[in-house]
């Protein structure tokens, strides 16, 4: 029997590794090195890894096909969802599950390995597929795109900004200011946000749910993509400006800063 398997290895001791996630098991770092492990092993006629469970059953003709319809030059990472909605919507809609199996690309598999003990996951965000705009349907049923402008306005705003640029339109960067930990999205296009805190990508690129489905429904489980809550702004102070009248009276305004605090007195000293 042990002439019939593949050469049997034993992945590397983990206990180095710190392990904080209170849900899940320490066990899930030795299934994430396992890619590293084996590209180590110099493997360099490899164009794909393809990663699966044991009780797995693959068929390599129809794999060798799928897998040639990708560059493999390029950073992919190729699989499929769970078959459980609940599952997608806990973990991500955007990821591979691994039971099925995942395949990933030589030049992917190079940047992980360099990287994975750093903990930086650029290499594995970056490999995601950024899939272009095609249509939006029912903008009828919506809050204007751009706020202050109408329906229309927005539409003619949306479309210019869509022509001027098509296959980067709305596409998303991320960057950030460590010194004062600020976070900028970039929604080509379309919006820049300023967060007063250091968001991470795998937050970012959940869909912001501004929005409710067309049966009227909310439920983060009524979408085949990633959400999450409505991000909140960071309440701040008003402002306040002193006015100070000849007979000694001093006339304290407070309002919203962007408006000059020229609102009603709140009192006088």
């Amino acid at each position: 029997i042990a002439r019939s398997l593949p050469p049997v290895r034993v992945s590397e001791d983990i206990s180095r590794f710190r392990y904080t996630n209170p849900t899940g098991h320490p066990s899930g770092l030795r299934i994430a090195r396992i890619l590293a492990e084996t590209f180590r092993l110099g493997h360099r006629g490899a164009r794909w890894f393809v990663l699966v469970d044991d009780d797995t059953i693959v068929c390599p003709d129809n794999l060798v096909a799928v897998l040639a319809k990708y560059d493999w030059t390029e950073m992919a990472y190729v699989g499929g969802p769970s078959e459980s909605h609940s599952a997608n919507t806990y973990f991500s809609h955007a990821m591979a599950f691994g039971g099925g199996g995942i395949a990933i690309s030589y030049p992917l598999a190079e940047a992980l390995s360099g990287m994975m003990d750093e903990g930086n996951a650029h290499g594995l965000l970056a490999a995601h597929p950024v899939a272009p705009f095609i249509s939006i349907h029912h903008v009828e049923a919506v809050d204007p795109l751009y706020p202050g402008l109408s329906t229309l306005g927005s539409l003619k705003r949306f479309t210019k900004a869509m022509k001027a640029d098509p296959m980067s339109f709305l596409q998303r960067s991320i960057c950030y200011d460590k010194r004062r930990k600020f976070t900028f999205s970039v929604s080509l296009g379309y919006v820049v946000q300023v967060f007063p805190t250091i968001v991470l990508p795998r937050e970012l690129e959940r869909s912001e749910q501004t929005y409710i489905a067309w049966n009227k429904l909310n439920n983060r489980n009524e979408f085949d993509f990633d959400t999450r809550d409505a991000y909140r702004s960071v309440p701040r102070r008003l402002c306040c400006k002193l006015n100070q009248r000849r007979n000694g009276t001093l006339k304290i305004a407070v309002g919203q800063c962007d408006r000059g605090a020229s609102g009603s007195p709140a009192g006088s000293l």
